[in-house]
């Protein structure tokens, strides 16, 4: 898949998912190469981590308030949660 992903242009993975991108930190996952190129491999489990610490920095040493994103998501309707947990078998 990362050889694709690069014959297509990136220059980044970013693992998908915080449960497989913690299992590649552990196991060492941190690159890839790719011909001659080295591709790096980003956990977002990390990613988040090191932007919550940027953002408690930025507070520190400006006084800016940290916006709060929670407003900017809705929870699933119920008939999609219904057909979601129907899907994995999951009761409703």
């Amino acid at each position: 898949m990362a050889e694709e992903c690069v014959a297509d242009g990136a220059d980044v993975i970013v693992i998908g998912c915080a449960g497989t991108g913690l299992l590649c930190s552990m196991a060492g996952l941190n690159k890839v190469t790719v011909g001659r190129q080295v591709i790096p491999v980003l956990d977002p489990v990390m990613v988040a981590m090191k932007t919550a610490e940027m953002a408690v920095d930025i507070k520190r040493g400006t006084g800016l308030p940290i916006p709060s994103r929670a407003r900017n998501y809705v929870l699933p309707s119920r008939e999609d949660w219904t057909r979601v947990r129907s899907a994995f078998g999951l009761p409703t």
